[in-house]
């Protein structure tokens, strides 16, 4: 595995972790997973795209990365990740029904 995609991956999961908040990161663009019903169940902060692509799963606390088709996740543990997916995934709810 590239040490590469790992070490930026862990970089940004340690930030997180340490109370670095997701809003100061530059969000290229956010993305949702709806069920049919229009339940939001996940929201994807993407941070870098091309060379490397870098998401921050809000819901499910994972920061995963993407590049030369090498893969790598980690799990993080920043309520205040949790708690920007949780507001923006109301947010989106309200705006289907």
């Amino acid at each position: 595995m590239s040490a590469s995609i790992k070490t930026r991956v862990n970089s940004i999961a340690e930030g997180l972790n340490a109370d670095e908040r997701i809003k100061s990161k530059d969000i290229l663009e956010i993305k949702y997973e709806v069920t049919e019903s229009g339940t939001v169940t996940e929201v994807i902060a993407v941070l870098t795209v091309g060379g490397p692509h870098i998401e921050v799963e809000c819901l499910r606390g994972v920061v995963s990365g993407q590049w030369s088709g090498e893969t790598f996740r980690r799990g993080i543990e920043s309520e205040e990740v949790h708690d920007y997916g949780k507001m923006l995934a109301d947010r989106m709810e309200s705006r289907i029904d």
